[in-house]
């Protein structure tokens, strides 16, 4: 034991944090000779490295498999590539797009929509020194955030309605919009797989309706446009994020604004729960949602069928996604900000 004796590293054992790897080396050896097998040392060393390389392989498989089996329908959640403004709704239901945030974007994948909503976002801009900003002043503001690459939507309902009852016939939005114009998008059926929606959202600033006459709410949803993959058929397929009026239940309901069906899930279930139900609460903690679509596509194929406004029977063969938009409206003259971030759309493998 007192004999003192020099130990050369295998090949492929010197590196520059070589000395560490010999010194092990050296100590297993001592340690195998001490127990007559250190013959065998080289081999178990190697052995050991082709295991862990075995280990890795099946992992990386592993995490590409997962990959490869979810499919976005669509894509950029964290809005990088900008946002295409576009117009109002046309009084023939036409628009156009005018302009991007932050100005020159290249192929931005979401539309900022602002549908019957006063002055125009891009037209009637106000220069605020901040590219990430764009607001007509008055009624509405979209700010983007980099760092967190999430968006701030602003809606002042008081500035559109001015101090007079809001009506039923046309009301304020603030929406961002993703088409099937887009690459991720495809013809593929509701019965294709697991469908998750998920996101992040805070409720930045609530005042309530400061006039409190006629019709009083506040309202932020999500929709997923829902088609025949054959023949005629479309219906808004709706969650209720958030409602000043309080959790609100399912509802199926004819849009006055599109003449189409709504089938909206209730607030519970499009927040994956009562307890994570954004309250009239503003907060500076993000709100994590993600829901299972699958038992409410089932209930929505009952809805179509059982109102008959298709014109025919169907089944979740004979549907498809095509589109979303997630944003305010607002009935009255209310001040609310919602900022968003990570707003996914998946599809697994059922």
């Amino acid at each position: 034991k007192s004999e003192t004796k020099r130990f050369f590293a295998p090949k492929g054992l010197t590196n520059r944090r070589g000395y560490d790897k010999v010194n092990i080396y050296a100590a297993l050896c001592l340690s195998e000779e001490e127990n007559g097998g250190g013959q065998n040392l080289k081999r178990r060393y190697f052995m050991k490295k082709v295991l862990s390389a075995i280990i890795s392989g099946i992992l990386v498989i592993v995490l590409l498999s997962s990959c490869s089996v979810r499919k976005y329908l669509f894509g950029n959640s964290g809005f990088t590539n900008g946002f295409a403004v576009r117009s109002q709704l046309r009084s023939d239901g036409s628009y156009e797009d005018l302009g991007t945030l932050p100005e020159n974007s290249a192929s931005p994948e979401w539309i900022l929509a602002q549908w019957n909503s006063g002055p125009c976002l891009w037209d009637d801009r106000v220069d605020t020194g901040d590219p990430n900003v764009l607001t007509d002043g008055k009624v509405k503001t979209v700010t983007y955030d980099p760092v967190q690459d999430s968006v701030s939507l602003r809606l002042n309902a008081a500035g559109y309605y001015d101090g007079a009852p809001a009506g039923e016939d046309a009301w304020p939005h603030l929406l961002l919009e993703n088409t099937s114009s887009s690459d991720f998008f495809d013809d593929s059926p509701l019965s294709a797989g697991k469908y998750v929606v998920s996101g992040d959202l805070r409720l930045a600033d609530f005042k309530p309706d400061c006039v409190g006459e006629g019709v009083s709410a506040a309202e932020f949803l999500i929709f997923l446009y829902v088609r025949a993959t054959d023949g005629p058929g479309f219906v808004w397929f709706g969650m209720r994020i958030f409602d000043s009026r309080g959790l609100q239940p399912t509802n199926w309901q004819h849009d006055i604004a599109s003449g189409c069906m709504i089938y909206a899930l209730s607030t519970v279930d499009s927040m994956g729960g009562r307890t994570n139900a954004l309250r009239l609460k503003t907060t500076k903690e993000w709100t994590h949602f993600e829901v299972d679509l699958t038992p409410h596509i089932k209930k929505l194929v009952n809805q179509i069928n059982e109102s008959g406004i298709f014109g025919r029977q169907i089944t979740a063969d004979d549907l498809c996604f095509t589109g979303t938009n997630i944003g305010w409206e607002i009935h009255g003259s209310f001040d609310c900000t919602m900022e968003i971030k990570n707003y996914k759309l998946a599809r697994y493998p059922s």
